[in-house]
């Protein structure tokens, strides 16, 4: 032990001198969920909001019919309505003026109406921007008056609405509102945190690896006393650690992001309170670690097999790629944890983190995820010291 211990105190010293370690594991994963939820989410809400305050400059081609329509429009705050003249170019209005819609009536729009016809209009807007928003405020009026009409026809006839409406549906859903935050983004978390521990552990395996054939500083180490599987196992629990410190100052970064946007996240905030408690990290963690070994053993190995650190880190960056893949298929609403998905990879703990983060856990599928990944962890560690043992692989030219 006392071997192990003193190759993971060379390393990290060696570590710590490295720039690069040090951004990977330190600066992205402390940097990223204040960005990622403060800034953009800061500035879309006040995007939105922006938009839903902004007047909005609509202009009425003329003939303009007299109906509670046009009244609304001009009635309404946030709306400045200007009457334009017949025949003009609706499209040239919108791109080229400083109106942000047009609107064009039927010449027997009210006709139409009265006679229990449908009244015909065409609204004219960019939709790029925030021109959704705009159009949702506009349409809002328009359901408003169409639901005037419709109720008006229907107690000149007699009836109330429910002539129209016969059957009325209310939806009652079980899933409490924890489950329903964990499913929507219990896969984003293990993505994130995924990501960032096989990036925190990426630089120093390549450093400790290819990095020290560069610097000829492995072949001291080998030919010391110490046997090769200590060493290998030394620089193994730092890469662990460092993969697994990338992770925690994610967790902790974006509970500092969460409680900082704690009133823009509204109702949301409240339930990712609880998905965040300290069980449910322990459990994420204890699904993380033994990935992490496999992560270690895997791209110390790749780090042995490369001539330079350049080399490794061509070798190294695409398999990014291999890791994404089952990530996203976690994220998707329809992929759920069983016995077989169990069985499959960082796709395994990226739907058990959905289902603990959601409060329902299915214990025998996840327990058969941790005998998953503890047996792939313990391949990838046999794997590597059997590789790194060869000098062929450690020296090859």
């Amino acid at each position: 032990m006392k071997i192990i211990w003193a190759v993971f105190k060379k390393e990290g010293l060696d570590t710590i001198r490295d720039r690069r370690s040090i951004i990977a594991m330190i600066v992205i994963p402390m940097v990223i969920f204040p960005v990622l939820f403060g800034g953009i989410g800061f500035f879309a809400i006040k995007e939105t909001k922006k938009a839903q305050e902004k007047m909005v400059n609509i202009g009425l081609v003329q003939p303009v019919p007299d109906n509670s329509l046009v009244t609304a429009l001009k009635g309404k705050e946030g709306f400045k309505v200007t009457e334009l003249e017949a025949g003009i170019d609706p499209f040239d209005a919108v791109e080229n003026t400083n109106i942000d819609a047009v609107i064009l009536f039927d010449v027997a729009f009210n006709e139409n109406i009265s006679i229990k016809s449908a009244g015909e209009l065409t609204i004219h807007y960019r939709s790029t921007g925030n021109g959704g928003i705009m159009r949702g405020r506009i349409n809002s009026l328009v359901n408003d008056y169409r639901q005037e009409v419709r109720e008006s026809r229907v107690q000149e006839l007699g009836y109330t609405l429910d002539f129209i409406n016969p059957v009325t549906v209310e939806f009652k859903d079980t899933a409490t509102e924890q489950e329903q935050v964990g499913e929507a983004i219990g896969g984003l978390i293990p993505y994130i945190f995924i990501m960032l521990c096989f990036t925190g552990a990426m630089y120093p395996a390549i450093d400790l690896g290819a990095g020290e054939k560069e610097r000829g500083t492995l072949e001291t180490l080998l030919t010391s006393s110490a046997p090769l599987v200590k060493i290998i196992m030394g620089k193994l629990l730092l890469i662990v650690c460092s993969g697994l410190f990338a992770a925690s100052l994610s967790v902790t970064s974006m509970a500092i992001a969460m409680v900082s946007m704690g009133s823009m996240l509204g109702k949301i905030s409240s339930s990712i309170g609880p998905m965040l408690n300290p069980l449910n990290i322990v459990l994420f963690f204890s699904l993380l670690l033994p990935l992490t070994i496999f992560f270690a053993s895997f791209l110390m190995t790749l780090s042995f097999f490369a001539k330079s650190f350049k080399e490794a880190q061509s070798i190294v960056s695409p398999m990014v790629a291999v890791i994404v893949f089952p990530l996203l298929f976690g994220m998707m609403p329809w992929m759920k944890l069983t016995y077989v998905t169990a069985m499959v990879p960082i796709l395994n703990i990226s739907l058990a983190s959905k289902a603990i983060f959601s409060g329902n856990v299915p214990w025998g599928p996840v327990l058969v995820v941790y005998i998953s990944l503890i047996s792939i962890a313990s391949i990838g560690f046999v794997a590597c010291t059997k590789l790194a043992g060869r000098e062929s692989i450690l020296f090859r030219s």
